[in-house]
């Protein structure tokens, strides 16, 4: 109208894509549950929402997590989403298998081997009956009684089975014939 004339520049910037990356803890023991996703988003415009998947967790961080398969969903200010799923591991178990209950015979030995094969630095520990205890992955029982091993690694992982030994009545005649 009074030949004014205004200008004005805007400059629009677009955010950057959303980016999602795990730092991943796996579970130290079989069914432990010490494992632990960290999130890390960049991109996209704060702040951002967490939602887990298998776990309760509301943040970039889920913890105290068992093997098992998460999914983690991040929506930023301007909702644009982004998700990513991994899974956590179990370990090996510590082997340790005593077998069966069974019958003992007088003056019969049953030998038990719980040797962990290929590992260095495991503990083991064997109690039972009439104050039986042993140190030793190799023991020879002699007596009906229940038994329990346990084996233990240098990363405190435990294993711990039982067997119980019933003494049997049954003679066997040693009489042969020539």
């Amino acid at each position: 109208r009074h030949g004014c004339i205004a200008s004005r520049q805007l400059f629009i910037t677009k955010a950057a894509p959303l980016s999602l990356n795990f730092y991943i803890k796996q579970p130290v023991c079989y069914q432990d549950r010490n494992g632990s996703l960290q999130a890390t988003v960049s991109g996209g415009i704060i702040p951002y929402q967490y939602r887990w998947t298998g776990s309760s967790s509301i943040d970039a961080s889920a913890g105290a997590l068992p093997a098992g398969t998460y999914t983690l969903s991040v929506t930023d200010a301007a909702g644009c989403v982004i998700a990513r799923k991994d899974s956590l591991q179990n370990p090996a178990q510590l082997p340790l298998n005593l077998g069966s209950n069974r019958f003992i015979c007088n003056g019969q030995t049953i030998r038990y081997d719980i040797t962990v094969p290929g590992q260095t630095g495991i503990a083991y520990n064997w109690t039972g009956t009439n104050g039986f205890g042993s140190m030793q992955p190799i023991v020879d029982i002699t007596q009906a009684g229940v038994y329990t091993a346990s084996v233990s690694d240098l990363k405190g992982c435990n294993r711990t089975a039982s067997v119980t030994l019933t003494p049997s009545d049954i003679k066997v005649e040693n009489e042969f014939v020539l």
